[in-house]
């Protein structure tokens, strides 16, 4: 167009303009026309379901699971498709027996176990054979629970398991031997093993070694540490300790050491001896019981 008798271009972004100023009065397609005459893009907003093409929202190929928005075709179709030259969804047709694979592109066979399957995925819904059922998709092979397993045997997919080799008694439910058979012992892992080793009247075997009882232990466990005194004893640390009697005014420490508790004091914590309520009926300062005009410093009473 012509101003002030000079060729001046008009924006390519114009599909109409003003003759005098040269300013668009309509945009081409994608563009919207603001108010000062200038043509600015248009921005959208497509959902998920849908892609941009010449500034159009356009849906995305039915079958479609994954769609590369750059290069604007379907990448991953959906199972039972596959992508055509054309990147369009197409189905997998497959003879009978066979599914298709993972992405498509050919068909795999279904197990000759299966009786029924899933014609997308392969998968087994019934078996063949009665002594199988479907485990995840699968024909396994089971056995019922009167199969004949001996007593310490455990059901297994299609033969009976020995719990435990040379376990007398299996507990089913932890999975863990609780006694073994005559001449195994238990180690440390829980395991029968083989002893021949003979231990004096007062020792013990553990892990295959005789090893002396500690002392007024009743019961020990697989690391030869005591787990349960003999009456009025105490276990600490694995060890057996004489559980004497304290006075009123004592309490009996974790090793069976009496020790008094402090002066004044009325209720106490039995098992550390820390004062909590003093005989006149105050509470009880840091655990002292101080007298009027004293006050608890570093467990002792000052002015």
């Amino acid at each position: 167009m012509v101003i002030n008798n000079l060729c001046v271009d008009v924006s390519v972004l114009c599909n109409n303009f003003d003759s005098t100023t040269g300013l668009c009065t309509s945009c081409i397609n994608g563009f919207d026309l603001q108010s000062d005459g200038s043509c600015t893009p248009i921005v959208l907003n497509c959902p998920s379901t849908q892609y941009i093409q010449n500034g159009v929202c356009v849906d995305i190929p039915a079958n479609c699971a994954s769609f590369d928005q750059t290069l604007l075709r379907c990448s991953i179709c959906n199972r039972g498709y596959w992508p055509s030259n054309l990147f369009v969804c197409q189905k997998t047709i497959c003879p009978q027996r066979k599914v298709p694979s993972a992405f498509g592109a050919f068909c795999v066979d279904v197990s000759p176990l299966c009786g029924e399957y899933d014609d997308l995925t392969g998968d087994c819904l019934t078996c063949r054979l009665e002594d199988h059922t479907v485990v995840n998709g699968e024909c396994r092979g089971v056995s019922s629970p009167l199969a004949g397993c001996e007593e310490r045997e455990r059901l297994g997919f299609g033969e009976c398991v020995n719990a435990q080799v040379n376990c007398e008694r299996y507990n089913l439910q932890t999975g863990n031997c609780e006694t073994c058979l005559s001449s195994w012992f238990k180690d440390y892992t829980g395991r029968c093993t083989l002893s021949n080793t003979s231990c004096q009247a007062d020792e013990v075997i553990v892990q295959g070694i005789c090893m002396q009882r500690p002392p007024n232990c009743l019961t020990l466990n697989t690391f030869g540490m005591c787990s349960q005194c003999i009456s009025d004893y105490i276990l600490q640390d694995g060890q057996c300790f004489f559980r004497r009697v304290c006075g009123n005014n004592q309490y009996q420490t974790s090793t069976g050491v009496c020790v008094d508790i402090v002066s004044g004091c009325s209720f106490y914590n039995p098992t550390t001896g820390v004062c909590l309520q003093c005989s006149d009926g105050r509470e009880a300062i840091n655990g002292l019981c101080c007298p009027i005009g004293q006050h608890a410093y570093q467990r002792n009473c000052i002015d």
